[in-house]
């Protein structure tokens, strides 16, 4: 990972700093404004200057002053109103119709979080298994599901990305994240994972470098910059810690092993995803709730492979149900969302794996990020060699020490302090 892919999530950062200081130190407009012209002559300036650290160090202060003033102005809101009233009415149709297709209640329920991010039919029993097992954020929509959704049609346009109708499909692809958006009455956790998915799309157009830690960096920017206040809302944070668990482990564990067979190479990436998004996600998790299902980073790649197989059989459930055909998926469905929670009440009475009542520091959870990143060397040299013996892969590992003893001096500091 070079400088270069760190530009956007660096100018991220430096906005979510200033917007975190205007919650504690209030400037006059005036100085403000004047600080960020005084920061754009700089970069200006130093810009016909050779001393890179110097650029960045103006650049970085000017999207500080822009994060701290943005915070200042308040959030902004491009929807229109009568465009999301008719967004819920189109959100109360679809729900009639899955309670059309005589499905029991509690799939039904599952099915209108999954798909609708409508929780209000969810019954006490069903969020307490979900949240014991520690897999709640199936029943919440996110980019977890609008990336189940997508993911056909991703496949397909990334085959396309060498034919002369990217662009097109691209286009159609956009248009098919907000119309969900739309069916869904644009909540703020898919709004936010629209706006990363579509960028993703423009990349994949080559539009603009396919980069993936730009494509996030740019994605908290807007978002960022359109509502200062998402940076407090823990699904963000979350959002945004996930993927960038996902782009910093995953490659390191696919390279450990890779099956051969097809079948089991798919389940084995998605359930490498599935821990990688649990790692950058686990101690927000534990800062935020004090609590943390280890067997969940685990059991988390089935359920999403048992989400994924529900939501495509709905999806092909609900034209069949339109011509009295849909019958023989229902049952299928209401099978699937059976085992789902068959396995969760399993895991959920799994007292040993269940880490509670932990209280971190703002510090300690900087720690925690910290014995994740010296970890990353480690997993690195436990990548299957080319043309090498096996024991070079050992010697690899082992030559990882100093990194390895960070991590267990930074887990201790953890404890202890």
């Amino acid at each position: 990972m070079n400088s270069d892919s760190l530009l956007f999530p660096w100018i991220a950062t430096c906005v979510a700093v200033g917007i975190a200081l205007a919650q504690y130190v209030v400037a006059p407009l005036g100085a403000t404004l004047f600080l960020i012209s005084l920061a754009l002559l700089l970069i200006i300036a130093f810009s016909q200057i050779r001393r890179e650290w110097l650029s960045a160090l103006t650049l970085s202060s000017f999207f500080f002053i822009v994060g701290f003033l943005r915070a200042q102005l308040g959030d902004l809101s491009l929807l229109p109103q009568s465009l999301i009233e008719w967004s819920k009415s189109l959100s109360c149709h679809l729900q009639d119709f899955l309670r059309d297709t005589n499905m029991n209640s509690d799939t039904t329920s599952l099915l209108e979080a999954m798909m609708l991010g409508i929780r209000d039919n969810l019954t006490a029993e069903t969020r307490e298994l979900y949240r014991s097992a520690g897999v709640s954020h199936v029943l919440a929509l996110s980019g977890l599901h609008l990336g189940i959704l997508f993911g056909l049609f991703n496949f397909w346009l990334q085959h396309m990305l060498v034919s002369r109708w990217r662009y097109l499909i691209g286009c159609m692809g956009i248009i098919m994240i907000w119309c969900y958006a739309l069916l869904t009455a644009f909540p703020t956790s898919l709004c936010r994972a629209s706006l990363m998915m579509t960028l993703l799309v423009i990349g994949q157009m080559r539009l603009v470098g396919n980069n993936a830690w730009h494509t996030l960096g740019l994605a908290a920017f807007l978002i960022l910059m359109i509502v200062p206040t998402s940076l407090f809302d823990i699904g963000f944070q979350l959002s945004f810690t996930a993927v960038a668990g996902i782009l910093l482990f995953y490659g390191p564990l696919c390279t450990i092993w890779q099956p051969k067979s097809s079948v089991m190479r798919w389940c084995w990436s998605l359930a490498l995803v599935g821990i990688a998004a649990q790692l950058g996600v686990f101690p927000l998790l534990l800062y935020w709730f004090h609590t943390f299902n280890i067997v969940s980073i685990f059991i988390g790649p089935f359920v999403v492979v048992m989400t994924t197989s529900i939501l495509y059989a709905t999806l092909l459930m609900l034209p069949l149900h339109l011509i009295g055909a849909g019958g023989l998926l229902c049952k299928l469905i209401e099978m699937f969302v059976a085992i789902q929670h068959g396995l969760l009440a399993f895991v959920s009475h799994i007292s040993w794996g269940r880490v509670e009542n932990v209280s971190l520091l703002p510090g300690s959870l900087l720690l925690l990020y910290m014995a994740l990143l010296c970890l990353l060397p480690t997993l690195h040299a436990l990548r299957k060699p080319v043309n090498q013996p096996r024991i070079y892969r050992v010697a690899m590992f082992f030559r990882t020490w100093p990194y390895l003893l960070a991590v267990l001096i930074l887990l201790l500091a953890v404890i202890f302090l």
